[in-house]
């Protein structure tokens, strides 16, 4: 069951933007290449990079109707992302080595372990390394990156910090992304207990490294996918990581690694609409357990295709985020011009630790972040769009509310 070009028609976006989802459709899932009429190619480029998708669209970029200037200046773009990529690799590399070398127990997130699935892993666009290091082997990691030459980077994030060594990025994870409350921490600490025990060394042309069990590198991306959702969007590209992977399952075979565990999370639905999303608009094959809202997977590839990769289209994407509802705390019931002050001040717990001890300085916040915002309009670096960045965050609400992210049956 695909539902094919047809549906593509009810896709509000724009002619280059359903471009670009037929190009991922044709080179990841075989899907038709229809071209659509005066689409203007430079644009679909544009559309490519802010979703972090240029290898994976213009894979067989000569066989488009592309001018030849046009196709010179893709040429150099996907040079660039390919070299990128190669140096992905070699990062990578490094750190099995740095890992087996001082026998310290590590496990690849996201990265290579997502390239693996594509058809060609070349075109999966590589970015920072992420790997997960156990509670027991953390204090040795961080010597050894020490007397490696490497730096901390102070990520502000409860899960994971940086390390940077001249060209080399990489985070070191030590907690599970995007825990979303305490109810369903340790069904997430449960989840990622065991996820070194059971990774496996896999070995390719490039090099070798420690990669997840299916189950949770699943559990990974749609983690990741979820936690990047709502902010400023996750963008195609870590869509697509999670397509690939689904759909090597048999229908079968998904239910039984992933159904009930993805519901005692409320991840469940998700997943379903997600793959779903591709099915409709990529040519991906249909399996059951997907179900057929198709409503929302309409609704989930709009806002995938106009917030990009980390929001990297919309600059008032993060704006809109302020009115959104939080997904993390589900029953807490909240208007949403609370949830708006509620996020104020979590801007401002992220900026200015020291509110925590001296809770008067949030007031300093307030002051700041407004004549911040107002100066940004007046200089036309931002727009005044607090009303209409209210109504599209409304939208996103509705959205997201519809995937019960988080919900459980219990």
């Amino acid at each position: 069951m695909t539902k094919g070009r047809g549906i593509m028609k009810k896709l509000n976006v724009t002619n280059e933007q359903k471009m670009l989802f037929n190009l991922i459709g044709h080179n990841l899932f075989s899907m038709p290449l229809e071209i659509i009429d005066n689409v203007d190619w430079n644009v679909v480029i544009k559309e490519s990079i802010a979703q972090s998708l240029p290898l994976v669209a213009f894979k067989n970029y000569r066989e488009l109707p592309i001018d030849e200037e046009t196709a010179s200046r893709l040429h150099l773009t996907l040079k660039k992302y390919a070299t990128s990529n190669i140096n992905g690799y070699k990062a990578h590399e490094y750190l099995h080595n740095l890992m087996a070398k001082n026998q310290v127990q590590y496990c690849i997130i996201k990265g290579v372990a997502s390239a693996f699935r594509y058809p060609d892993p070349l075109l999966r666009s590589m970015g920072d390394v992420d790997f997960y290091v156990p509670a027991e082997y953390i204090d040795k990691a961080k010597e050894i990156f020490l007397a490696d030459g490497f730096t901390f980077e102070d990520t502000n994030s409860p899960h994971h910090f940086g390390l940077i060594k001249g060209r080399l990025n990489m985070e070191l994870h030590y907690m599970p992304i995007a825990i979303p409350n305490e109810k369903l921490k340790p069904i997430f600490l449960e989840y990622w207990s065991d996820i070194c025990d059971r990774a496996s060394l896999v070995k390719d042309v490039f090099s070798e490294y420690v990669l997840p069990s299916d189950f949770h590198h699943g559990f990974i991306l749609i983690t990741h996918f979820q936690l990047h959702l709502m902010p400023r969007g996750v963008g195609l590209r870590h869509a697509c990581d999670w397509a690939v992977f689904a759909n090597s399952f048999s229908n079968e075979e998904f239910i039984a690694l992933f159904e009930e565990k993805l519901k005692r999370v409320g991840l469940w639905r998700l997943a379903q609409v997600l793959s779903l999303m591709f099915v409709d608009f990529c040519g991906m094959t249909y399996k059951p357990w997907m179900g057929d809202d198709h409503v929302a997977a309409t609704a989930l590839a709009e806002d995938i295709a106009n917030g990009g990769n980390f929001g990297r289209r919309d600059d008032d994407r993060g704006f809109e985020t302020l009115f959104l509802d939080d997904n993390r705390n589900k029953g807490k019931k909240e208007t949403r011009i609370l949830r708006l002050f509620e996020s104020i001040n979590e801007i401002i717990r992220r900026r200015w630790k020291a509110v925590e001890k001296c809770p008067i300085l949030y007031i300093f916040g307030w002051i700041y972040l407004p004549i911040k915002y107002i100066i940004k309009v007046v200089i036309g670096k931002r727009k005044a769009t607090v009303v209409k960045s209210y109504q599209k965050g409304k939208k996103r609400t509705e959205l997201y509310n519809s995937l019960k992210i988080f919900e459980t049956e219990d």
